[in-house]
């Protein structure tokens, strides 16, 4: 059987294309036995690179029994798929390189097959309801067809349902264990042609970079880790640049807003995911703490935080008011970190970050020229900045010589 036609195979079924590659790799067992299946091609594919690589086929014999023993990657989990027609199972190898033994039948291969290990029951449930979406975008693809469906209602129902999978993959998958391969594996997904996670979208590029920092800390040797690291930056880089492009096109609408306002507004996402501005805070006669911090950065953020809430105790009878910036990469990291302080804390989501891990670019931080962090500007009543502090030794004398 011909590579391409395999490969045209898996795109006809959905299949993904995910990253990875090395020479650093050893054997494993994928077994198993398909029913009815005497005299069909079976095939097994490397998810790796830009395309899928086909390892081995062979024919089944009567009793439906077949042995692939490719050579995985170390360093991390590995993927393969098995193809069978037009019909994909796909199979995660663990860093143990546990056999992977599947039990299936010919007619519904992709859709009802066991296997024995959890790792792969839990892709193999998680697939499933991605199965179900693609026939439910059939349903509807064929009613749009028939004419029983107009273009609007087509578009609304098909946003709705694809919406309604991501949110139940996220909660269920992805945020839930984002080091697992499972995760990794449905960032990537495609189901009926649609990507489902972008990088390039804002909310998408959450979940990239949550299991980009799990595989970081859990897999750092992994080719699939810079993969997705490079995909999540990419992300970021890209949204900035459309951002770029609006700010310059709005460029004499925010200069009005900057000089009736004394400052440059900010209007980032709080911790329940709700956009809250700068200016609903700061300029209403009363001093604000403009802060600039990351919870990531332990070592930094804890002592600051401390002293902020020194300072706010003392002063937020007489009205002090705080507006965090946090610039972390880990959502839900940064929530449970959040969850308890009495201050207004938003987080920015147009960040860059360097090959430590480390704040490269902030887009909030830019517009305020803030290079270290954590850095804390005094705002007066009127919101204008009066002092900026980079020393969180000096600043509860800076903020007493105000209030």
């Amino acid at each position: 059987m011909k590579k391409n036609t395999l490969y045209n195979l898996m795109a006809a079924a959905g299949l993904i294309v995910l990253a990875g590659c090395s020479n650093n790799e050893q054997t494993v067992s994928i077994s198993g036995t398909i029913n009815e299946a005497k005299g069909e091609k079976l095939a097994l594919m490397h998810l790796s690179g830009s395309n899928p690589v086909l390892v081995d086929t062979l024919t089944l014999d009567e009793n439906g029994t077949f042995k692939f023993k490719p050579t995985v990657e170390k360093g991390g989990p590995d993927l393969f798929c098995l193809v069978l027609r037009n019909q994909t199972i796909p199979v995660v190898i663990d860093t143990l390189q546990t056999p992977v033994i599947i039990t299936a039948n010919k007619d519904h291969f992709g859709t009802s097959y066991k296997v024995e290990d959890n790792l792969n029951n839990t892709l193999r449930e998680a697939v499933g309801y991605g199965n179900d979406l693609r026939r439910k975008i059939l349903n509807i693809t064929n009613l749009r067809r028939n004419n029983q469906m107009s273009q609007l209602v087509y578009n609304d129902s098909l946003e709705s349902l694809v919406s309604s999978y991501k949110s139940n993959i996220l909660d269920k998958y992805i945020y839930k264990d984002p080091s697992s391969p499972v995760s990794y594996y449905l960032l990537f997904e495609t189901v009926s042609g649609l990507q489902i996670f972008d990088p390039m979208d804002r909310k998408d590029n959450r979940a990239y970079g949550a299991v980009a920092n799990l595989w970081l800390n859990t897999y750092p040797n992994s080719p699939r880790t810079a993969f997705l690291e490079q995909r999540a930056k990419e992300g970021i880089a890209a949204r900035l640049q459309a951002k770029r492009e609006q700010e310059r096109a709005d460029s004499l609408l925010q200069n009005a807003v900057k000089e009736e306002t004394l400052f440059v507004d900010l209007n980032l996402l709080g911790t329940k995911d709700e956009p809250v501005a700068l200016s609903s805070v700061n300029g209403h006669g009363t001093i604000t703490l403009l802060d600039f911090t990351a919870y990531y950065l332990t070592e930094a953020s804890v002592p600051h935080n401390e002293s902020l809430m020194k300072i706010y105790e003392k002063y937020k009878a007489k009205g002090l008011k705080i507006y965090q910036v946090c610039m972390d990469s880990d959502v839900n990291f940064w929530k449970v970190s959040a969850a308890n302080l009495p201050w207004t804390v938003v987080r920015d989501t147009e960040l860059l970050f360097d090959e430590n891990g480390m704040v490269q670019y902030s887009a909030a931080a830019a517009l305020y020229n803030v290079s270290n962090i954590p850095t804390t500007f005094i705002m007066g009543k009127d919101g204008a900045a009066m002092s900026r502090v980079e020393d969180d030794s000096k600043l509860e004398s800076a903020v007493a010589k105000v209030m």
